[in-house]
């Protein structure tokens, strides 16, 4: 089987950090969501997996902290606008079938770790993602590491096998733990050997393979008097360090990977929330078009009723498309059709005093084109909005919180088209 493995937390924090603060219109912080989502259908789209595991952290304190009280003690708390947001991602996740795992005394790290273990020895496949480099040290033949990232809103993912670590860093994965023992760690306040960096530490295991082999040969010429010194001063925080820096391989975790098979979920549910914090594109990547309804879109002004009219010759700006035969002519709480190939459709089409927003308007054109038809007014384009919003989600988060900030009050269907309309015209 093919296991995806994500480091939750990790991934989170890339997203939050490499995404401009988004909100929906009520002020709901969404951007760690939104990037940790994109970032996942990325990974999906790349690996194809059989089973995906979402690892997370816990608040209660690891084992490795029991070793040294100062384990990532430099670290602050988690900013309070992306720890609104966790719970929200997990209940998304969990109604998207996802199978999240945890465990209390044990990082991310270690879950990746066991299930990277489990994959090895049974001859599967894992693929790691991760936003950070801790992972590297876990990769063999049959598990890749995927550097996940997150750029103008849009996941990219970098793949390390051994020969792509052995490039950058210049040594074996077998030697990355002993380089954090070495140099340290200052993200998670692991010590090192105070003074030695990265240059002289990849020397030093180039020159002698193992931090074992380097104290062994502590009188060796190649060690220059000053980092000898700072290697016998700090040898028992070497060797500390390199215990911090081991991800654990036998963390009590389910390592089946049947066991995180994607489940059926609660689609409908996952489309709610998704609906409610404005990421109407991602009910169409994880919960399928059929998800996407007005009810979804806008709560507060949805169709309770539709009903298919008769043409009035008096309407306001409109929203059109076509659907077989017919033109679906809809605005507020009405919807009325059209004959393809009645008078009245091409009058309202030509018709330069009446506002049209066209579902998709190169179709429509097309349309008008084979039929003779001088379309007038047409002022905007869905799809084309529909792209921006996929393509360039700052833009129109930027637009949405203006607006909010300007008005102070939120944003109705209307206002919506109109802001989509400013972004598409002026960006």
């Amino acid at each position: 089987m093919k296991l995806l493995a994500l480091d939750g937390n990790s991934i989170v924090n890339r997203a939050f950090f490499g995404i401009k603060m988004l909100t929906t219109k009520d002020g709901q912080y969404t951007n760690g969501i939104y990037g940790f989502l994109n970032i996942l259908h990325k990974l999906e789209q790349d690996v194809k997996p059989d089973a995906v595991a979402i690892a997370f952290d816990l608040k209660a304190k690891t084992f490795r902290h029991e070793m040294y009280p100062e384990y990532k003690g430099n670290r602050k708390g988690m900013a309070e606008e992306l720890a609104s947001q966790m719970p929200v991602l997990k209940e998304i996740l969990t109604n998207l079938g996802y199978v999240l795992v945890s465990k209390e005394g044990y990082e991310a790290d270690d879950i990746l770790g066991t299930l990277a273990r489990s994959a090895t020895e049974k001859g599967d496949e894992c693929f790691i993602a991760t936003g950070d480099r801790d992972s590297l040290q876990l990769a063999n033949d049959n598990v890749k590491i995927i550097l996940a990232t997150t750029q103008f809103g849009k996941g990219q993912n970098t793949i390390m096998d051994t020969a792509a670590i052995k490039e950058k860093y210049g040594l074996e994965v077998t030697q990355l733990i002993d380089l954090k023992a070495l140099m340290g760690d200052t993200s998670d306040n692991i010590p090192g050997v105070k003074g030695v960096g990265e240059k002289t530490a990849v020397s030093l295991l180039q020159q002698f393979g193992t931090l074992d082999n380097i104290y062994a040969n502590i009188d060796d010429p190649f060690i220059k008097k000053g980092v000898r010194a700072k290697l016998e001063t700090d040898k028992e925080m070497a060797y500390l360090s390199k215990q911090l820096g081991t991800i654990c391989t036998t963390a009590p975790v389910e390592t089946d990977p049947s066991a995180y098979v994607k489940q059926p979920g609660d689609m409908a549910k996952a489309s709610e929330i998704l609906g409610k914090l404005e990421m109407y594109t991602m009910i169409d990547k994880f919960c399928g078009e059929g998800q996407l309804t007005f009810e979804t879109v806008s709560p507060e002004s949805s169709l309770e009723t539709v009903q298919i009219t008769e043409f009035s010759d008096t309407l306001p700006t409109a929203i059109l498309w076509q659907s077989g035969e017919d033109f679906i002519i809809t605005w507020d709480k009405t919807v009325e059709k059209l004959s393809c190939d009645s008078e009245q459709l091409k009058a309202y089409l030509e018709d330069s005093t009446k506002e049209k927003i066209a579902f998709d308007v190169k179709a429509l054109y097309k349309f008008c084109f084979e039929k003779g038809i001088q379309p007038q007014n047409i002022t905007f384009c869905l799809t084309l909005a529909a792209y921006l919003q996929i393509h360039w989600p700052p833009a129109m988060q930027w637009m949405y919180c203006l607006w909010q900030q300007v008005q102070k009050k939120p944003l109705n269907v209307q206002t919506h088209l109109r802001l989509l309309h400013t972004v598409v015209t002026q960006f």
